[in-house]
């Protein structure tokens, strides 16, 4: 954003042999994690405010529980975020716990709550804060807020770091709308490669940026998420899976883009990123959302029965068909056969696997439906109806998976169940099974 600064009272970085070898040993440096729904204020550019609510928070019981885990992972520092992390009751508690267990903290903070005695809380606990401070001009600062008198609290907060013993002569980051290049050129963040968020209610994502829940605290250890996910192993392998120019960038050694605005464009966490100032002229090369089936599947009209994939997630996906009079799995009036449930799910499923694969350097794959089970028939679609097929990948076993699938019309089920596959890569991945 032109004239946006971000001030970093302290910083930090890791060296890249320490992600490496991060990477090598599946374990963290770093986390991220929201404390609290959201901030004071109603911000025009904040990510997670948008998606949380104050409903079912994570305890305090719970939060030192994934914080200990994280710890236990290799993690050496702890962000915290949550818009104004002084908003969450009792956060000098939540520092002073991280800080016994020998992690460092980091906060990132707009300022506006950030009081005197809050400010000295911080510095003696050696904590690191990072002010996001939008456009210096005050009604640029309190729209972008959506909030009056914003400005005025911003740099207040900002007094009290100053006064607190925090360093004040770290020139801001400030990029101006004159300069065509971003500054994060060849030196992308990477941070997936070692840190992950976990939000106020217990879901772990890439990101902030990156809002794919990869899994919940709640239901599962931390490192069986970040072991089992799919996304986060895409994104560790991104040499092989980024699609489009930002996979073919003599700069693709060091960068991929930032993930987080790929996601939000395009629907595509493995998209070219189309904010990068090298993709300007190139938007038409980036695979955006909803895309079509045709070519990323083996079957062809008729047998291809479904249109259009829709979004991807962690091990799922969701495609849309239109029933055609076409079709073979129609009747003579006008009634899908049920055994086309069957099909819709296994080609939705080789849909995800072939999207993930198109334009990347993996050679195509081949699959096929085995078998089903639990299936239930709850109602019956016609000619001319648009159903949504959700597909997930659920258990393998070596070459062979089980993929959970609903179709439904509109709202309504028409069937869910199971189908077992048969994939000849490694690409049908999800939570180990035996045999594994």
């Amino acid at each position: 954003m032109p004239g946006s600064r971000v001030r970093h009272v302290c910083s930090h970085e890791f060296t890249e042999e320490e992600i490496e070898e991060a990477v090598r040993s599946s374990r963290l440096l770093a986390i991220e994690i929201e404390l609290g729904p959201g901030g004071n204020a109603r911000c025009s550019s904040g990510y997670l405010s948008k998606r949380s609510t104050s409903k079912n928070e994570l305890s305090r019981r719970e939060v030192r529980e994934v914080i200990l885990q994280a710890r236990d992972l290799g993690a050496r520092k702890v962000s915290i975020l949550g818009g104004e992390a002084r908003g969450y009751p009792r956060i000098a508690e939540m520092i002073r716990f991280v800080r016994s267990k020998g992690l460092e903290v980091e906060m990132l903070a707009n300022g506006a709550g950030i009081t005197a005695d809050f400010a000295r809380e911080l510095f003696a606990n050696q904590v690191r804060v990072v002010l996001k401070m939008d456009p210096s001009s005050q009604d640029a600062q309190d729209v972008l807020a959506v909030t009056e008198g914003r400005f005025d609290l911003v740099q207040q907060g900002f007094r009290h770091l100053k006064e607190a013993g925090y360093p004040s002569d770290e020139a801001p980051l400030e990029v101006g709308a004159e300069e065509p290049e971003s500054s994060l050129r060849g030196h992308g963040c990477m941070q997936h490669k070692f840190s992950c968020l976990i939000c106020s209610q217990g879901d772990v994502i890439p990101c902030v940026g990156l809002s794919i829940p990869i899994g919940n605290v709640r239901e599962q250890r931390l490192y069986d998420i970040l072991k089992d996910s799919e996304v986060l192993e895409d994104l560790r392998n991104y040499r092989q899976r980024i699609k489009g120019p930002c996979g073919a960038c003599e700069e693709a050694d060091t960068c991929y883009g930032c993930r987080g605005a790929a996601y939000r464009l395009t629907g595509d966490y493995l998209a070219s990123d189309p904010l990068c100032w090298k993709n300007a002229d190139r938007q038409n090369e980036i695979a955006r959302l909803p895309f079509p089936i045709a070519g990323i599947i083996p079957q062809e009209r008729p047998m291809r029965i479904i249109d259009d994939l829709l979004e991807t997630g962690e091990r799922s996906g969701e495609v849309s068909a239109t029933v055609s009079d076409e079709m073979p799995f129609v009747d003579e009036d006008g009634a899908l056969d049920e055994a086309a449930y069957f099909e819709l799910m296994a080609q939705s499923i080789a849909a995800l696997n072939g999207f993930k694969q198109l334009g990347g350097s993996e050679s195509s794959s081949k699959g096929y439906l085995v078998g089903a089970q639990k299936i239930e028939i709850l109602g019956t679609a016609r000619v001319g109806d648009t159903l949504n097929i959700y597909v997930e990948k659920d258990v393998r076993f070596g070459k062979f998976a089980v993929v959970k699938g609903t179709v439904s019309r509109n709202t309504k089920v028409l069937a869910r169940g199971e189908i077992k596959i048969w994939h000849d890569t490694e690409d049908v991945r999800g939570p180990a099974g035996p045999g594994d």
